[in-house]
């Protein structure tokens, strides 16, 4: 499986960076950034490249739901008929990090989705109530 992590300036590369510290290298990913100075036709080149040049089931995690990023790789997946493509918004590090286990069990890409949009939302908690303290302010 392929997986290609899009977003918004450097949030891409960052959010690589962070997960290389904490489990090692990530060589599944790749990672393509629309920075500020970049055309739409640009960004979206780079991403129809790594689509056309694979013959696996293709993952393609954006920062942003309806953001620009969103918007070409959604275009270009329905637009895509060799390979099953899925795009998910809203990567965040645990993500990124639970995707590592899943591609050494080599689950299939429905699966993945599944277990990615579950364990994304359960890793937004509020410290205080998470940990059980009273916060006195």
């Amino acid at each position: 499986m392929k997986i290609i992590l899009i977003g918004h300036g450097n949030f891409p590369y960052g959010l690589v960076d962070a997960a290389r510290m904490i489990i090692g290298e990530l060589d599944f990913l790749k990672s393509i950034s629309f920075g500020e100075n970049d055309d739409i036709s640009g960004f979206e080149e780079k991403i129809k490249i790594e689509i056309e040049n694979s013959d696996e089931d293709i993952l393609v995690m954006a920062d942003l739901f309806g953001g620009s990023p969103f918007n070409i790789a959604m275009k270009l997946a329905s637009q895509h008929k060799k390979n099953k493509i899925k795009v998910l918004a809203g990567v965040n590090l645990p993500i990124v990090l639970e995707l590592s286990s899943l591609l050494l069990n080599n689950c299939d890409i429905d699966f993945i989705v599944s277990k990615l949009k579950t364990s994304g939302k359960e890793a937004i908690v509020e410290g205080f109530q998470e940990l059980n303290f009273i916060n006195n302010d």
